[in-house]
């Protein structure tokens, strides 16, 4: 089985250190490299470590980087950055708070600015970062791999002290908040709940930072690893993978539709049978369309003269392949539901951007 990680700056050999840390390390001591070793000593999987940093792109990017190794099983391992907290931001809400107001009125607004408030704010999605936006993009890349047949582990964030190296972070020079630590156990609780709706492994790296002898032991600054931390991950992430049980091998229609942009030539389902969904059966004559899979009554036969098929029964119909009008609008719940069985029997689930030309726009937050 071929599984591909995508890391930020934790899964990298100590480029960023400088004279105030006491330990650094070559790639050859990262988790990744351990791993590969090991996989490859045993013959059993292979490993293919992505050297990106997350914010270096759009999150097409990512998919596409991890899709071009075409993997069998994906691990993400992201979430610092997306929990520092600036006063830019801050002044970013003020402006677009202002901005709601079309003209003065009696009632003064009120601002106050503290650490406690960046972070009140910060859980409350109130600023450029928040849960909820580092969620939709950890979905996005997984939900991508699980449509076609694939699996997928995220990491979630050792939750740093308050006290370790007095709070501050040797690469910046800087001192992370107080409530810093609630920011990290916002994006764990995401994750978990992104893991249990769409049947990903959590790899619980907090609970594992505590069991390898605390902060002290396992950071060697607010996130980066130590030496004995890879070592620990790496043994324990390759019992997560080779507890995942090994998957058939991928249909034809799954290796097909991999990569965006092409072209559904197969007969297909399409989910729902609402406005989105007949506008795009009535504006996409060129596709075969089989039948719209519904959560509910099934049986009867729409003005197009296609049938309705019940959720349950989707896995029994010739069609290998279910289009989701609704795309990212899609609840997890439902698209996750539907993914578990028919993509275990070789189907795909596909969104209707994904057959349109590859898209990889240019810069951070090019994808909305």
């Amino acid at each position: 089985m071929r599984v591909s990680v995508l890391a930020d700056s934790r899964g990298f050999d100590t480029y960023y250190v400088n004279s105030r840390y006491v330990e650094s390390y070559g790639y050859h001591e990262t988790f990744p490299y351990l791993l590969s070793r090991e996989f490859a000593a045993e013959g059993s999987h292979e490993l293919v470590h992505i050297p990106d940093h997350y914010r270096g792109g759009t999150v097409q990017n990512n998919i596409i980087r991890l899709a071009l190794t075409n993997p069998e099983l994906i691990v993400l391992v992201n979430g610092i950055w997306e929990t520092l907290l600036t006063r830019e931001m801050f002044l970013d809400y003020v402006k677009g708070e202002i901005g709601q107001k079309r003209e003065p009125s009696g009632e003064p607004l009120d601002f106050s600015f503290s650490g406690e408030e960046l972070v009140r704010l910060f859980l409350a999605d109130k600023l450029a970062n928040s849960p909820a936006k580092y969620i939709e993009r950890e979905r996005r890349i997984c939900s991508f791999f699980l449509r076609r047949g694939r699996g997928a582990v995220v990491f979630g964030l050792p939750v740093t002290p308050p006290h370790h190296l007095d709070g501050i972070h040797f690469a910046g020079n800087y001192r992370c908040l107080p409530g810093w630590g609630r920011c990290l156990e916002a994006l764990n609780a995401e994750m978990q709940e992104l893991s249990r709706v769409y049947g990903c492994r959590y790899f619980d790296t907090d609970a594992l930072m505590g069991a390898s002898g605390g902060a002290s032991e396992c950071l060697i600054d607010q996130w980066h690893f130590s030496r004995h931390f890879h070592r620990e991950i790496a043994r324990h992430l390759r019992e997560c993978i080779l507890g995942i049980p090994v998957r058939q091998r991928l249909s034809g229609v799954q290796q097909k539709y991999f990569m965006p942009g092409v072209r559904l030539d197969d007969a297909c389902l399409v989910l729902g049978t609402g406005e989105a969904a007949r506008d795009w059966v009535r504006s996409h004559p060129e596709h075969r369309v089989v039948g719209y899979v519904v959560d509910g009554m099934a049986g009867d036969t729409l003005a197009e003269g296609i049938p309705l098929i019940g959720i349950d029964a989707v896995a029994t119909t010739a069609a290998r392949v279910i289009v989701l009008p609704d795309g990212h609008r899609t609840p997890w719940a439902t698209e996750a539901g539907i993914a578990a069985g028919f993509c275990a029997g070789g189907g795909v689930l596909l969104y209707p951007d994904e057959m349109d030309e590859l898209s990889n726009p240019v810069g951070r937050g090019a994808d909305g």
